[in-house]
């Protein structure tokens, strides 16, 4: 939604798409066109239908991949070229890639369809427990942990069903704290940067939660941000967010992925808060070539201690609406609803409902209300 309003705000007509028709964002949009935006060549024929001046993708790797294709085959500004866009994208290609340049990734073995018996040797030298995951999903879809050899083959086959790629990672498991760090690179430099801690609180390897703290050493942030700049070296990444996903174990860092997109559950709307940028317009301003400089100026007083949560079903049924307690209502400074009141919701751990940011006057204060984001703020279901 912010890359929406922010469209909006230039004085733009901002055409949605999607195969979701329920999501928040098309009712705020200008035009709502349904379509599959992981296709790239039904997302060219709406846009050269609509004449576009512009595309932005939306918090989705398959969104990104699209607007790269169309970049390239309309013309348009302020994509990546589709390789470099796959190269990143795709965790195949990406751990490749980092290998290459030596920024820290777990060990891994990239399998095939059919794989090899070198390859199942390699998995076999792994240490176990090991991560299986789809190269093409996002959101933590499709990832599978195996705590043996054996347990491996069934898995791979459900994550290759998942994907529309014909292969899959199998990557050593990296017990650590989970961060994210977002830049905006402008002439292929940094110019500004952004940590934070997140957390799985309804479902393994899906970040539900983020608090605008990233307590790990200078030394360890250090680290991600030098493998960033040999990221947008090798790349030669100009205008635009570089947004990634870092792993933090005593001394060590795991990067788990990089993207340019936008991060989705409003969070251009905390590095807003925390920092008084409007993060948003930078994806706006980038995909119509304009300056970023003018955008990284404080627009308003900052609020440092931040909390953004995705209010989740616990339990099969109709949504009905939200329990929100007393003493937390004094923290909202924005509340959005994920899904309609009405819809179906599962017990999976994936039926986000709301997306809630939580504004706090101190640490202690913000990390303390933490513990309690999951137990207090609930949806509430009508049993089928």
């Amino acid at each position: 939604m912010p890359l929406i309003e922010s469209g909006i705000a230039h004085g733009l007509t901002v055409f949605t798409t999607g195969n979701v028709s329920a999501h928040p964002g098309h009712r705020i949009s200008h035009h709502y066109i349904p379509g599959d935006f992981s296709n790239e060549t039904e997302m060219e024929r709406i846009a050269t239908e609509l004449r576009i001046d512009a595309v932005v993708p939306g918090a989705n790797d398959f969104a990104l991949i699209s607007a790269a294709y169309l970049a390239e085959s309309l013309g348009l500004p302020g994509i990546d070229s589709l390789n470099i866009a796959k190269s990143l994208h795709y965790k195949d290609r990406f751990k490749e890639l980092a290998t290459s340049l030596g920024v820290p990734v777990g060990r891994y073995v990239l399998l095939s369809r059919n794989p090899t018996i070198e390859e199942l040797d390699a998995i076999r030298n792994l240490n176990f427990p090991v991560l299986i995951k789809p190269v093409d999903l996002t959101g933590g879809k499709g990832i599978m942990r195996a705590h043996n050899f054996d347990s491996c083959s069934k898995l791979i086959d459900e994550a290759l069903l998942l994907s529309k790629q014909s292969s899959v990672v199998i990557e050593e498991w990296f017990p650590g704290s989970l961060h994210s760090y977002s830049t905006v690179v402008i002439d292929r430099e940094i110019t500004f940067e952004y940590f934070d801690t997140e957390y799985c609180l309804y479902q393994d390897y899906l970040v539900s939660t983020s608090i605008s703290l990233c307590d790990i050493p200078r030394e360890a942030q250090a680290m991600v941000t030098e493998a960033t700049k040999r990221v947008i070296k090798e790349l030669n990444l100009s205008n635009g967010v570089l947004h990634c996903q870092f792993l933090y174990n005593t001394s060590n860092i795991q990067i788990l992925e990089y993207t340019r997109r936008m991060s989705g559950d409003l969070y251009s709307s905390v590095i807003q808060l925390v920092r008084g940028i409007r993060h948003s317009d930078i994806f706006i301003a980038q995909s119509l070539n304009d300056d970023l400089r003018k955008l990284l100026t404080n627009h308003r007083p900052t609020l440092p201690y931040v909390s953004r949560h995705c209010i989740t079903a616990e339990e099969s049924g109709k949504f009905i609406g939200l329990l929100i307690p007393k003493h937390f209502r004094q923290f909202i400074e924005r509340i959005v609803l994920a899904v309609p009141l009405g819809s179906k919701v599962a017990a999976d751990g994936r039926s986000k409902v709301a997306v809630i940011i939580l504004a706090f006057q101190s640490k202690q204060q913000m990390t303390s209300h933490l513990k309690l984001l999951k137990e207090d703020l609930k949806c509430i279901v009508m049993k089928d």
